[in-house]
């Protein structure tokens, strides 16, 4: 009871005997120790006003070839001019910076640094014979950023680039934690303490001036990637320095706000000390500050920029490669011009050929003569006469059947012989030469009021190895498979199986399997064209045309209408030589396939080039072939619908790209769905060119509507006619070979799949292509005032893509026509072309 009754006169008496204490000890180490600091720092001041510093002198630098950025000429910072004073820096402007920056970080202009970097961040300082402290960045945010009374942006000098920006208000929080770990004489457990630093400044200027020499000739050689790489750039930069730089404000204050819990009395009465010490000392000494702190701008920060600046570029280190895209110039060269070398080698070997053949057929028909006038003689001598494609080779009978491949069949023409395989070989080393080169680039393109603002390489190159790993590391199995089948083998398979069709004996392949082996690499030769659909998808939906204030979103485009000026970013897929290679090695290799399969059919008497019987007589091969009713009118029924849906589907909308965040915002609501039907991307294939009047987009654009279009309709038509018209034999063999040769080059089955491949995987190639460049952005953009406006969520870039409604019924058109098409042709083919049992085995007379 007693002890309870003196605790509170035991506790007031020692918080009463402490505070006088430590307020004796506190006041006698300010008077001895902190008087001293006081005059030190006084001293120090007083030093560095009277010294008059000296601005770094302007770097000179000779420029006799003009390869250096003439800053003053640039379109793009004279556009950044126009819309920081008359748009960005006038406050009475529904535009103005602080408008926007209301609208992005709210209403108070708060912006938090955690929003674009991860903190917190530490700093450990070791004091000799103390300990160490570590210092630790929970948290810096800004407020009132929307408070901007000026802004200006200039090029006084070519390479010089001045900058100005006065605020109303500017109040900065730091949230900092001190843990002090004593060492040497002083011993004892880890002291830590977490507060919150708020320093506030009223009308505040910030600006400076920089030179800064870029040599364009250098850094236009640089790849995109090598841009980011300090050691590209250094080499790029023939000089560097900060001129001049200033900060002032006409009010500062600042305050130390420890953690609440856990403290006493004592320690809140010592914090609010260093409050009240520090705000005495910012009123009393303002001025003084201010100058000091204009003196330690000029004379020590701008030293310490300027020496690390130079010191980065000479340690900059070594420039590393460009990113690999595994193609090989060399071997993509010379592929091409062996190619190249080839077409005309085989026209000259078909011409020797012929001449050849000529000359010896004037020696056989002069031997033929000498025996004929012996034979008045002698006696008759028996004589066989076999012809050629052209003309006849004369020789005496062997008494037994000659069994020849095609290459060297008496009805094969010479000349043939051996240019069609040199033209196969060369259609290979075309297709080397494209998939050993890069196919395509993605361009981006910056100008302002007409004038480009910086020349940038290609952004990213595809090539058939990178792309093909770059799927296979991007989890895109389907599209992979897709490339590597029909772009990487297929192209060199079918050539080297003509050849085997061209040379092969018949006791090795017979003469039905040889027409069923051509007629399969007629029909599926069109699949190495998913290069070319693939492509034109490419070109057509990741094209971007922001500009403005005629496209692109609304805000940007009223900044622009207001400050009058012009802006535009283009974003394209540029097909290069590579890609145009493979298109026309695929050109090439169709032709080649029909050459040898009418070479096939010429030398054994097929089809067109068969016996004819009843040659006036007009029959329809429906009544021929079939006899049930269903057989006879049902494919001409089913191919008359796969006409007509093809008709509809090819106007309806196909696939659709949603293209969301930050991209989509910037795109605009009218720009950032894309839908596409099979005729508008054809439509667009020239205006997301570069050179929308250019030779080769104008091919591109001819090569997909006649593979995706008109070939298709062609085909259905030439199927009707050929199996329900009457016709006689001739004109029905005809047709059937027009109808083959379309079936070839209908290319409707190779889109769909290539759409269903992309549209189902190109989210996730996309993503791969786009990796952790836009982490940071996102982060920023989470906690921004974007984020519930960005469609799809905050993220800088994402696409979404999806099947529209006249894919299925291509499809279902697809579906029928092939099903439906084989059997219409396989049923005509036997019908026709089906060659005799004994072809193996006799030469056709």
């Amino acid at each position: 009871m007693v002890l309870e009754f003196l605790k509170p006169l035991i506790q007031s008496y020692l918080n009463k005997r402490l505070s006088e204490l430590i307020c004796g000890q506190v006041d006698t180490a300010i008077n001895e120790q902190g008087s001293a600091a006081l005059r030190n720092v006084s001293t120090a001041v007083r030093k560095l006003l009277q010294e008059s510093p000296t601005p770094p002198p302007t770097p000179v630098v000779e420029d006799p070839k003009h390869q250096l950025v003439d800053f003053g000429k640039n379109s793009g910072l004279e556009l950044l001019h126009s819309v920081i004073t008359k748009v960005l820096g006038n406050n009475q402007s529904p535009h103005s910076a602080n408008a926007l920056l209301g609208k992005v970080l709210g209403p108070d202009g708060n912006f938090s640094l955690d929003s674009v970097i991860d903190l917190p961040l530490s700093k450990v300082v070791s004091v000799d014979k103390l300990g160490t402290i570590n210092i630790t960045l929970q948290n810096l945010s800004f407020s009132h950023l929307n408070t901007v009374s000026a802004m200006n942006l200039h090029s006084p000098q070519p390479q010089e680039v001045q900058l100005l920006l006065a605020m109303q208000q500017m109040n900065m929080q730091a949230r900092l934690s001190l843990g002090v770990q004593p060492a040497g004489p002083i011993s004892g457990g880890e002291l830590r303490e977490t507060f919150t630093t708020s320093l506030g400044m009223s009308e505040l200027t910030v600006g400076g001036k920089g030179f800064l020499a870029l040599n364009q000739s250098y850094l236009g050689t640089l790849g995109f990637d090598q841009l980011t790489e300090m050691g590209c750039v250094a080499k790029g930069t023939d000089a560097g320095a900060l001129l001049r730089s200033n900060m002032g404000a006409k009010n500062i204050s600042a305050q130390l706000i420890p953690e609440q819990g856990g403290q006493g009395d004592l320690e809140h009465d010592l914090d609010h000390m260093l409050n009240v010490a520090a705000g005495f000392l910012l009123g009393a000494y303002q001025e003084a500050l201010h100058a000091a702190g204009q003196k330690l701008l000029i004379n020590r920060a701008m030293e310490m920029v300027n020496s690390g600046l130079q010191a980065k570029l000479q340690n900059a280190g070594t420039c590393p490669p460009p990113f690999e895209d595994y193609s090989n110039f060399t071997l993509s060269a010379v592929a091409l011009l062996i190619s190249l070398a080839m077409v005309p080698g085989a026209m000259l070997v078909a011409a020797c050929t012929k001449r050849s053949r000529k000359e010896s057929r004037q020696v056989q028909l002069c031997q033929a003569q000498s025996v004929a006038t012996s034979s008045t003689e002698t006696g008759p001598t028996s004589l066989t006469v076999e012809t050629g494609m052209t003309g006849r080779s004369i020789g005496p009978p062997t008494g037994a059947p000659v069994v020849h491949s095609l290459a060297f069949h008496p009805r094969t023409h010479p000349a043939l012989r051996w240019a069609l395989p040199m033209l196969m070989v060369a259609t290979m080393l075309m297709f080397l030469s494209s998939n050993s080169s890069v196919a395509a680039v993605v361009t981006v393109s910056v100008s302002a009021n007409g004038e480009s603002m910086v020349h940038l390489p290609p952004t990213f190159g595809f090539s058939l190895i990178g792309s093909i790993k770059d799927m296979i590391k991007g989890k895109v199995y389907g599209l992979a498979v897709l490339i590597i089948c029909f772009s990487g083998i297929w192209p060199y398979v079918k050539p080297m199986l003509m050849m085997l069709c061209w040379f092969a004996p018949p006791s090795q392949l017979s003469v039905a399997k040889r027409q069923g082996l051509l007629n399969f690499l007629d029909a599926f030769g069109k699949w190495s064209l998913v290069d070319t659909f693939v492509m034109v998808m490419f070109m057509v939906a990741f094209k971007f045309d922001l500009s403005a204030p005629t496209k692109g979103s609304n805000l940007l485009s009223d900044i622009l209408k207001e400050s009058g000026d012009e802006a535009r970013i283009q974003v394209q897929v540029e097909a290069l030589l590579g890609f145009y290679t493979f298109l026309i090695a695929s050109f090439v290799s169709l032709i080649l396939g029909h050459i040898t399969t009418a070479c096939h059919r010429y030398a054994h008497k097929l089809g067109e080039f068969g016996m004819e019987n009843n040659v006036l007589e007009k029959r329809r091969l429906c009544y021929e072939l079939c006899s049930r009713p269903l057989d006879v009118h049902g494919p001409t029924a089913a191919i008359s619908v796969s006409l007509l849906l093809v008709l509809c589907g090819t106007f309806l909308y196909t696939f659709n790209f949603n293209f969301l965040g930050l991209a989509g915002y910037a795109l605009g609501k009218d720009e950032q769905q894309r839908p596409f039907s099979v005729f508008s991307l054809g439509m667009q294939i020239r205006d997301a060119s570069a050179d929308p009047n250019g030779l080769p987009i104008i091919l591109l654009q001819g090569v997909f509507f006649l593979f995706a279009m008109i070939i298709v309709v062609a085909y259905h038509v030439i199927l009707i006619v050929l199996w329900a018209a009457p016709m006689t034999t001739r004109m029905q063999k005809q047709f059937f070979l027009t109808a083959q040769v379309f079936n070839a080059w209908s290319g409707l089955d190779v889109f769909c799949v290539t759409i269903l491949a992309g549209v189902l995987e190109i989210r996730q190639f996309a993503g791969f292509i786009v990796g952790d460049t836009c982490a940071a952005v996102n982060k920023f953009l989470a906690k921004s005032a974007l984020a519930d406006k960005l469609p799809g969520g905050p993220t800088c870039f994402d696409v979404d893509s999806t099947l529209r409604a006249g894919f299925p019924v291509l499809a279902i058109a697809v579906v029928i026509s092939t099903v439906t098409g084989q059997v219409m042709l396989s049923r005509c083919s036997h019908a026709l072309c089906e060659p005799r049992t004994n072809a193996d085995l006799v030469e056709e007379a």
